[in-house]
């Protein structure tokens, strides 16, 4: 894919790779045709990767060069483009990012508060999915004009972008006229000759180059103090070595298996295995005991998958909601982990809060990689 130059305005969009999903992103692409005919706009997409390049790459080098990113919702998309929305998220967090990210509503998308877009208020904005609706070419309409306000608001800002010249020059001066002179309010009243601006008796050059060092020195400090904290503070990256399951956990989390493929309804494990190739995916299944459990809708239980190489964590799952009303006793829930690329274990945890604070260790199963 080419780079981007200063006036390009590049576009992604991500969306899932299911017949249903591919036919909504280009229903939406006819609504962008205009845009992407104008000199300046560059429409992306996973169709566009060529064969025999490296896929999770290019998908990655496309959210990073993006200006707008269209997140083509539905349960494929969540289910398949989990590690992009990590990605795209990772992106947002940085300081300095032009970058907008817009979830489009394609599909009924069930527990999306509880992905890492979860905040983020989609299209359209009524939150009717775009699949279904009796007025779908209006609301297509509306979306592909919502998307045209933001890319002109970024050529506004584009073009009203006031840069400060790093060095004073005589082309291009300080914000204020350096005077190497003190003038006597004697002497101006007897010429009649005053200053038209404020006039200083040393040269501020040296100022602003010491409130430059000072701010400089502050930033690389408070930035230091923040690796520091986030170290200090964050999550264990290491298995406990020797640790024993739960028996309240393991009880309720039962049946871990691990296959190659599921069925995209029930979660039911279609290929059993515990070698794969690398550049896969691993799908860990398992099932639920929920007799005697209290739990419901306003009171329901999470399962969080970690999986771990020598007993560093290399990948922590998003944290999956359990409830009576949406998991049955023959269901197999599932995570799924992209691109294994040497053996490892995988741990499932049962817990009562949201963000999975209170973690108990479940299950776990081991895999290798050839």
């Amino acid at each position: 894919m080419t780079g981007k130059s200063t006036s390009d305005i590049n576009i992604y969009i991500s969306s899932a790779m299911t017949t249903e999903d591919i036919k909504l992103l280009e229903e939406l692409k006819k609504r962008l045709t205009l845009l992407e005919r104008e000199a300046d706009i560059r429409l992306w997409d996973k169709q566009i990767i060529v064969p025999g390049t490296n896929r999770k790459q290019e998908i990655t080098t496309y959210i990073s060069r993006a200006h707008l990113i269209l997140l083509l919702l539905s349960p494929d998309f969540i289910y398949e483009c989990f590690d992009e929305m990590q990605v795209v998220t990772n992106r947002m967090m940085k300081i300095g990012e032009d970058v907008h990210v817009i979830p489009i509503l394609m599909r009924t998308t069930p527990n999306l508060e509880h992905t890492p877009i979860g905040d983020l208020q989609p299209l359209p904005t009524d939150r009717e999915p775009i699949h279904g609706r009796v007025d779908r070419e209006k609301a297509l309409g509306e979306i592909a004009e919502h998307i045209r306000t933001i890319i002109e608001r970024k050529r506004l800002a584009s073009s009203n972008a006031v840069r400060l010249p790093l060095f004073p020059t005589q082309s291009s001066p300080l914000p204020f006229a350096p005077l190497n002179r003190v003038h006597s309010s004697a002497t101006l009243a007897q010429s009649g000759n005053f200053p038209s601006e404020p006039r200083l008796a040393h040269s501020p050059v040296r100022l602003w180059y010491k409130v430059g060092l000072v701010f400089f020195a502050l930033l690389v400090i408070a930035l230091l103090a923040i690796v520091l904290v986030s170290r200090t503070f964050r999550p264990p990256d290491f298995s406990p070595p020797g640790e024993i399951n739960d028996p309240v956990a393991s009880s309720i989390v039962t049946t871990i298996q691990i296959a190659s493929a599921v069925d995209k309804t029930s979660g039911l494990p279609i290929k059993l295995a515990t070698s794969f190739k690398t550049y896969t995916d691993i799908y860990t299944t398992f099932q639920l005991n929920l007799n005697g459990v209290d739990i419901s809708q306003q009171h329901p239980g999470y399962v969080q998958a970690k999986y771990f190489k020598a007993q560093k964590r290399i990948f922590t799952s998003h944290v999956l909601t359990i409830d009576k009303n949406t998991i049955t006793a023959d269901s197999f829930p599932a995570f799924q982990y992209h691109d294994p690329t040497t053996a490892g274990i995988v741990e499932l945890y049962w817990c009562r809060v949201k963000d999975c604070g209170d973690a108990k260790f479940a299950q776990k199963a081991s895999f290798t990689v050839s």
